[in-house]
Parts: C-alpha cells; structure tokens; sequence
C-alpha cells in the first residue's frame, strides 16, 4: 500500500472540550487507512507581525515547516461572530498566506473547511470567510 496521506488538522476552538476538537478527533479515528489526519496546535503560536518575517520565531518557522510539509490541510472551526476565530485567523496568517518565500505558496495546497454554528447561515459564512483569508 502506497504511503498515507499526511493531513494536517487545524482545530479553530482552543477550548480544552469544545465541540469541534472532539469533532476533528470523531474524523481522525473514522478516517481511512489512506489518510494519516494530525491534529497541529494553533494556540501557542504567537500573533503574526510581518516585522517577525526576517526572523521568525521557533513557533512560527515549526508551524510553517508543518504546513508545507502536509499533502492536505482541513480545518475544523467554529463560527465566531460570522467569520473564523482569532486563533485560526492567526494561524492562517502565520502558516498559510504571510509565507515569504515564496509568497502564499499554500495556495494551491488542498484544504477543507468544516464548520459549526448554532446560525442558519453562520457555517457558509465562516466558510466562505475561512477560503477568502487562504486566498487573499
């Protein structure tokens, strides 16, 4: 069997019990033997200024290497205010689109977005905001 693929999960809920960690760890165990799904940790990432890309910090630069080395990235939100969380706002900026060199090379990395919102249309919202922020 050819070697799994690595999918780097991006939980945007730093909450210790929130719904969409257990969520992202439902997928992880249900997942197929041709997916190998990691959970990579937002919340200690420290906020992104452009001035840090001279010279990163260890969080950001291990965050990076990451990212660029995942096949896949889905990201597992919950809505806030009808858009993503700080968290996952930061961590988009730090790993995904603020990458200097090449600029924005994840671009055309494969990526998802499943999203949770007790608003009827909070999950597009979230979700067409989550795709613009890797986009822009």
């Amino acid at each position: 069997m050819a070697n799994p693929h690595d999918v780097a999960v991006l939980v945007g809920s730093l909450r210790r019990d929130s719904i969409n960690r257990k969520v992202a760890h439902a997928l992880i165990e249900l997942a197929p033997s041709s997916l190998k799904p990691q959970i990579v940790e937002i919340g200690q990432l420290p906020l992104y200024d452009q001035d840090g890309d001279t010279n990163p910090p260890d969080h950001w630069t291990a965050f990076r290497q990451r990212i660029r080395g995942a096949d896949a990235v889905l990201f597992v939100t919950p809505e806030h205010n009808r858009s993503v969380p700080a968290a996952l706002k930061n961590a988009i900026d730090v790993g995904w689109c603020s990458l200097t060199s090449p600029r924005c090379s994840n671009r055309r990395r494969i990526s998802a977005e499943l999203t949770s919102s007790s608003m009827p249309a909070g999950n597009l919202q979230t979700s067409r905001h989550a795709s613009f922020c890797k986009t822009s």
